[in-house]
C-alpha cells in the first residue's frame, strides 16, 4: 500500500480513493449485508498500488537513478514498522482472549504474515475443518502478503523489460502480462476460487492496470466535463461492486467492476467531482492513515466479537470503528510517519541500519508466535476447570479408524468396532457423520458388529447431487461412494449430515456470514437459488433411501443435532473468563426453541420420507433437549457435548450413539423371528 506522496505532483483525489476503498472493506468486515463485496477495496488498493509503484519506477529509471535496494529499503521503512508493531500487539491481545486452540492457530498465521506469505498459508488451510474466519486475527495479512510480493517481483520485471525490448515496447510487455494474468485469474476462479483469491499470480492482473495507467501516462480529459464524467462513472462502478449480489453470474465481474472503477478515477485529471468527494480533508486524511487503519480494524472488530459471542450491534459497531481511528492515527504519526524518513544520512549506513533494524524484529516476532503454536496454544492459561471441560477440542474426530480399501479395490474406507470381515452397519454423510461414528465404536463393540464409516466434511448422504460452496467451488458427490459402501452388504446403512446447511444453504450468524452450501443436480451448472437446491436435496435424499432399499440394506436417517449457536470451547476456554459458571452466561447461545426451529422444516421432510419410504427415522433432538428446560444441554458432569459451533464431542457422539442402537435394537425386536 504505497502512499500517493511517495510520487512527485501529489494527487489528493488519490488518498479519497484509498479512503474510499477501506470504507468497502470495513463495512464489509462490520458484516453489513448490503456491503457484501466490500472486500473488493483490496482490488482497488492493488490498482492504486500498481500505478505508484510503476510510476516511482519509471521515473527513476528514466533518470537512470533506479536502485533495488534503496526502492526495497524505502518499502521496508513504509511498511514493516508499522506491520510489526500490529502484529506483536494482535498477538499480546491473544494470549489474553483467545482459546489455546485459537491461539494455537493466531501463533501459525501471525508467523505467516511476518514472512509476508499469509496468502499462500491461508489458501493452503482453506478447507472445511479451517478455524472460522471470524476467529483468525490475521485474516486480512493475505493482502499485505501479496503487495509484498508484488513489490518484490515488478522492479525486475519493470526494469528487465526495458533493458530487453527497450522504453518503447516496455509497455506491450506489461499489456501482455496483465491480459494472461486476468485470463489465468478468470480460468482459475473456475477451477479453484480460493487460489484465484490468495495467490499472487492470478492478482499481478489488477497491479498490472495500475502500472499501465503510469506507463502510458492516461489522462481522461483535463480536469473538464470529460475528467468529471469519468470520475463519476468510476465512483459508480466501484461502489456498485461492492453491492451487487456475489452470484452475478461470473466470479470475475464484480472483480472487473472494481479495478475498472479505480482505473477511470486514477485515470481521471483533478476536477470538480474528485476535488468535492476524494480530495476534501477528510478523506485525504483517511486515506493517509489507511495502511494502519487497515492493518488495525480487523484484529479490533475479532477480538470484540470473540469476547462477546455476539452479532455486533451498531453501537459495538461504532466503538470497533472508533478505537480502529484511534490506533491507526496514533500508529502512522508515531510510527509509520517516523520509520518512514531515512535513519541515517549517511546512505551507506542507511542500508545496513535498515535491514539490520527490521530483521531483528522480524525474527523477534517469529521467535514469539512460533511459542503458543509449538505449545498447543499455552494451555497452561487457563484455569485448571477450564483445562478439564476443553478436552474436547483436542480429540481427534474418529481415533479408531483402522483404514482398509472397500471391495472395489478404489475406496478407502474407516472400519470401526469389532472391524471384522462383515459389515453389520455403515455411517455416510459429511464431519457429522464422522463424529456420530466415533460415539457407535462401544456399541459396536459391545453388540460383536462391525461399522465402516466414510465421511466427508461438508458433503452429505446425497447420491446424485453436487456440493457446491459457490462459483468454481465443486466439493462433488457421493454417489461413487454409497456404491462401495453398499458392496459391503451391511444390513443397516446409517445416512447421518448436518442437514439444515443443505436445506436453507447458509450456516449460522456464528460462522462465516458468506459461507453457503448448495445442492445441485449431478454435472449441471452452479445455481444459487435456495428453492433449486432444496428440491435437489429432496430428490437426492430420496434417492439415496431409494438405493440403499434395492440394496438389501435398511436406511436409518439421523436427524441432525441441535445446534448450540455458540462454539462452546471458545466460549469456555477465554483465558479471562475463568469460571465456567460466567462464561456460559458470558455465550447463552441459542434457547431450545431456537434450536429447534432451525432444523423443525427439514426434520419435516426427513421424517415425511421416512414414513413414506420405511426407512427408520431416529429424532436426535430428545437426546439433548429436555422439556421444559431453556437451551439445549452442552455439557454432562463438566463434559462437553460439543467439540465446537455444532460438531458433537466424543461424550456427545456416544449419547446419540447410544439412542442411534438403542432404537435398531428395538427395531430388530419388532421383527418377525
Amino acid at each position: 500500500m504505497v502512499s500517493s506522496h511517495t510520487v512527485e505532483n501529489y494527487r489528493p483525489e488519490l488518498d479519497g480513493l484509498r479512503a474510499l476503498a477501506m470504507l468497502g472493506v470495513l463495512l464489509f468486515h462490520l458484516g453489513i449485508t448490503k456491503f457484501q463485496n466490500g472486500f473488493l477495496g483490496v482490488d482497488i488498493f492493488f490498482v492504486l498500488s500498481g500505478f505508484l509503484i510503476t510510476a516511482q519506477i519509471a521515473k527513476r529509471q528514466k533518470s537512470e537513478n533506479f536502485s533495488y535496494i534503496d526502492f526495497y529499503i524505502r518499502r521496508a521503512r513504509r511498511l514493516l514498522p508499522t506491520l510489526c508493531l500490529v502484529i506483536s500487539v494482535t498477538l499480546l491481545a491473544g494470549v489474553i482472549l483467545l482459546s489455546p486452540q485459537h491461539l494455537e492457530s493466531a501463533s501459525q498465521s501471525a508467523m505467516y504474515s511476518t514472512l509476508s506469505v499469509a496468502n499462500i498459508h491461508f489458501w493452503l488451510s482453506a478447507g472445511y475443518f479451517d478455524v472460522s474466519s471470524q476467529y483468525k486475527p490475521f485474516l486480512h495479512f493475505w493482502s499485505l502478503s501479496v503487495e509484498e510480493q508484488f513489490y518484490l517481483i515488478w522492479p525486475l520485471l519493470i526494469i528487465t523489460s526495458a533493458k530487453l525490448f527497450g522504453l518503447k515496447f516496455r509497455l506491450g510487455f506489461i499489456v501482455g502480462l496483465t491480459i494472461i494474468s486476468f485470463l489465468a485469474f478468470s480460468a482459475m476462479s473456475v477451477t479453484s476460487a480460493n487460489a484465484a483469491f490468495y495467490l499472487t499470480p492470478f492478482r499481478i492482473w489488477e497491479f498490472g492496470v495500475g502500472g499501465i495507467l503510469a506507463l502510458a501516462a492516461i489522462r481522461v480529459g483535463q480536469g473538464g466535463l470529460l475528467s468529471i464524467a469519468a470520475t463519476c462513472a468510476g465512483l459508480m462502478l466501484m461502489i456498485a461492486s461492492f453491492l451487487v449480489s456475489a452470484n452475478i453470474g461470473a466470479f470475475q465481474y464484480p472483480y472487473l467492476m472494481a479495478v475498472l472503477g479505480a482505473a477511470l478515477v486514477i485515470g481521471a485529471p483533478l476536477n470538480p467531482l474528485s476535488k468535492l468527494v476524494l480530495a476534501n480533508p477528510v478523506s485525504t486524511y483517511l486515506g493517509r492513515i489507511s495502511y494502519s487503519f487497515y492493518l488495525w480494524h480487523w484484529p479490533v472488530i475479532i477480538y470484540i466479537n470473540y469476547y462477546s459471542s455476539q452479532d455486533m450491534s451498531a453501537s459495538t459497531m461504532a466503538a470497533a470503528v472508533i478505537l480502529s481511528f484511534v490506533l491507526a492515527s496514533l500508529s502512522y504519526h508515531f510510527v509509520e510517519n517516523r520509520f518512514r524518513q531515512p535513519w541515517r544520512k549517511d546512505p551507506a549506513t542507511e542500508r545496513l541500519a535498515v535491514p539490520a533494524g527490521l530483521m531483528t524484529c522480524v525474527a523477534g516476532l517469529v521467535v514469539f508466535a512460533s511459542h503458543p503454536w509449538a505449545q498447543s496454544g499455552w494451555t497452561g492459561r487457563l484455569s485448571k476447570a477450564q483445562q478439564n471441560i476443553t478436552e474436547a477440542s483436542q480429540e481427534r474426530p474418529n481415533p479408531n479408524c483402522n483404514f482398509r480399501m472397500a471391495k472395489d479395490g478404489k475406496t478407502r474406507l474407516c472400519f470401526f468396532g469389532e472391524q471384522g470381515t462383515k459389515a453389520d452397519i455403515v455411517v455416510i454423510g459429511d464431519s457429522h457423520s464422522n463424529a456420530l461414528a466415533a460415539g457407535l465404536v462401544l456399541g459396536l463393540r459391545n453388540r460383536k458388529l462391525t461399522g465402516i464409516s466414510s465421511s466427508k466434511g461438508g458433503v452429505g448422504p446425497f447420491i446424485g447431487a453436487d456440493h457446491y460452496r459457490g462459483p468454481g467451488d465443486n466439493w462433488g458427490n457421493r454417489t461413487k461412494d454409497f456404491e462401495a459402501l453398499l458392496s459391503e452388504s451391511p444390513k443397516y446403512v446409517i445416512l447421518h449430515a448436518r442437514y439444515a446447511i443443505y436445506w436453507t444453504t447458509r450456516k449460522t450468524q456464528q460462522d462465516e456470514r458468506d459461507l453457503r452450501f448448495f445442492l445441485v443436480p449431478s454435472g449441471e451448472a452452479f445455481n444459487s437459488s435456495i428453492e433449486d437446491a432444496q428440491e435437489t436435496f429432496r430428490n437426492s435424499m430420496a434417492e439415496s433411501v431409494r438405493v440403499v432399499q434395492e440394496s438389501g440394506s435398511i436406511p436409518v436417517i439421523v436427524g441432525p443435532v441441535p445446534n448450540p449457536g455458540v462454539d462452546m470451547v471458545k466460549c469456555l476456554s477465554k483465558p479471562v473468563l475463568r469460571n465456567i459458571e460466567t462464561a456460559l452466561k458470558h455465550c447463552p447461545g441459542f434457547s431450545q426453541e431456537q434450536s429447534m426451529d432451525r432444523t423443525a422444516e427439514v426434520e419435516g421432510f426427513l421424517k415425511d420420507l421416512a414414513e413414506k419410504t420405511g426407512a427408520l427415522y431416529i429424532d436426535s433432538n430428545p437426546v439433548f433437549c429436555r422439556p421444559n428446560e431453556i437451551a439445549c444441554n452442552r455439557i454432562w458432569k463438566d463434559r462437553l457435548l460439543y467439540r465446537d459451533g455444532d460438531h458433537l464431542s466424543l461424550v456427545g457422539a456416544r449419547f446419540l450413539a447410544g439412542k442411534v442402537m438403542k432404537e435398531i435394537d428395538a427395531y430388530e425386536a419388532r421383527q418377525p423371528q
